[in-house]
C-alpha cells in the first residue's frame, strides 16, 4: 500500500464513441416530439443550446463518433446516438460507463440508466485501486480494442483471490462500479452496503458471494459490519466510500434563468 497522498496518472488515451460502441446494434429508444425535432437538425457533438425555438429547453447532447462521450447522467433522454433520432441503448451506456458486456443491471431500461449514470466507472476505480496497492498501471487501451479490454478487466474481477489479497468494505455501493473496480485491481470485496432496492438487486446479480447489507448505513454498527464481512485479522485494508457520482454534471450546453 502507498503511504503518502498522490494521484494515479492517466493510463490511456480517451476512448471514442465509435470504439466504445463497436459491434453493438443501433437499438436505443426513438425520440419523439420536440426532442425528435431537435435531433433531426442537431449535428454530432452538439447540444440543444442552439435550438431555442423549441417549446422547451432541455439538456440533450448528440454524441460524436470520433470523440469521447461526455459524462453520463442518470437521465437517458439526454444522450442521443450519433446517428438518427435515437437515444443510447442500455448496452451502449454500459460500454461507455466502462462496464463489461457481461455485467448485469436489474430492472427496466430507465432503472438501468439511473444505475449506470450514478456509478463510478469501474476502470477509473481500478486505476485508483491499483495505485493504492502500489501496482504499476495496466494500459489495456489501446493495446487491446476497448471491448476486449473490458472483457479482460471482467476476467480480473472473476479471478480467484489469493489468501493474502487486500480486502475492502464497499459502502454506498450503488450499481457496483466502485466495488467492481476494486475487485478488478485484485481486492477481495468482503461487504457491500447499499439501501436502494434496485441497486441492491444489481449487486446481488454481480457479486452473488459477497455479503450485502441492504439498508440504512446509519443503522450498521462497526461490530455488525465486521461480523458480516468476516475479514482476516487486521482487515479490512480499505473502507471505501466512492467518489461523487459522475452524473452530477449535465451533458451538453445548458442555460440558466428564464428561457
Amino acid at each position: 500500500m502507498i503511504t503518502e497522498p498522490s494521484h494515479p496518472k492517466g493510463q490511456t488515451s480517451p476512448v471514442t464513441v465509435r470504439e466504445a460502441l463497436e459491434g453493438l446494434p443501433d437499438d436505443g429508444p426513438l425520440a419523439s416530439g420536440d426532442r425528435a425535432e431537435a435531433l433531426s437538425r442537431m449535428p454530432q457533438g452538439k447540444g440543444n443550446g442552439g435550438f431555442r425555438y423549441l417549446k422547451h429547453s432541455f439538456g440533450l447532447c448528440r454524441l460524436a463518433w470520433g470523440s469521447p462521450c461526455p459524462a453520463l447522467t442518470k437521465q437517458s433522454e439526454r444522450h442521443a446516438h450519433p446517428d438518427g433520432r435515437r437515444y443510447l441503448s442500455g448496452r451502449a451506456a454500459k460500454r461507455i460507463g466502462s462496464f463489461a458486456d457481461d455485467y448485469s443491471f436489474f430492472g427496466e431500461y430507465e432503472k438501468q440508466w439511473v444505475r449506470i449514470g450514478n456509478s463510478v466507472p469501474p476502470l477509473l476505480m481500478r486505476a485508483i485501486a491499483r495505485h493504492l496497492r502500489g501496482l504499476p498501471p495496466l494500459p489495456l487501451v489501446p493495446a487491446l480494442p476497448y471491448r476486449e479490454a473490458l472483457a479482460a478487466a471482467w476476467a480480473e474481477h472473476l479471478a480467484p483471490r489469493a489468501a493474502d489479497a487486500p480486502t475492502v468494505i464497499s459502502t454506498f455501493a450503488g450499481g457496483g462500479g466502485s466495488s467492481l473496480g476494486y475487485s478488478m485491481a485484485g481486492f477481495r470485496v468482503v461487504l457491500l452496503v447499499e439501501w436502494d432496492d434496485n441497486a441492491a438487486e444489481t449487486l446481488r446479480l454481480n457479486f452473488p458471494t459477497v455479503p450485502l447489507f441492504h439498508g440504512d448505513i446509519a443503522k450498521l454498527s462497526v461490530e455488525e459490519a465486521l461480523d458480516r464481512a468476516q475479514p482476516p485479522p487486521g482487515a479490512p485494508d480499505v473502507l471505501a466510500g466512492p467518489p461523487p457520482c459522475p452524473g452530477s454534471p449535465t451533458a451538453g450546453r445548458r442555460a440558466f434563468g428564464p428561457s
